[in-house]
């Protein structure tokens, strides 16, 4: 708390103070907006694994999606799906540490859907900085796709599982 209330000066937070990374110098953080994202969190959205950027990439995903791709299902409502089994693997895998299971699903009715490349996101440095972090993120909602894409559905809708 000392070394980020050393930071702070009026009301930004210098990112470049807090994190020494050269990519970060002159850039800073609304201190209403970091208390925004840690006041999100709550015993069923508990902040956990802030150390690989999970939860602040998904913070920021929502945000320009709000901003600039609003007619696009949120990420935090949404069930995720895949069209390849391998892909399905993959997120097990890395995101869930090897916990879970493939399931087929039957589509009942779609209110929402995109289809976007996981990849784009889980290849995200921790020393990005914000502006690239923006680019990389509209590249997500824009559908674009990495030399080596992992295709996920994000999805809003009914759904059930069959054999």
């Amino acid at each position: 708390m000392q070394l980020l209330n050393n930071c702070i000066f009026g009301n930004q937070l210098d990112i470049y103070k807090v994190t020494n990374n050269l990519k970060h110098n002159g850039y800073s953080i609304p201190v209403p907006l970091i208390m925004e994202f840690l006041e999100s969190f709550d015993d069923e959205n508990q902040f956990i694994w802030f150390d690989n950027g999970t939860f602040l990439w998904e913070y920021f995903y929502e945000k320009v999606r709000q901003k600039e791709f609003n007619d696009l299902p949120s990420r935090l409502t949404s069930t995720f799906f895949f069209d390849k089994i391998e892909s399905c693997k993959y997120y097990i895998t890395n995101h869930c540490n090897g916990i879970g299971q493939t399931k087929n699903v039957e589509i009942l009715e779609t209110e929402k859907l995109f289809k976007g490349d996981m990849n784009i996101m889980d290849t995200i440095e921790n020393s990005i900085s914000r502006d690239e972090l923006i680019n990389v993120i509209r590249k997500y909602w824009k559908g674009e796709k990495s030399d080596n894409p992992i295709m996920e559905t994000v999805f809003q809708g009914k759904f059930q599982f069959i054999n």
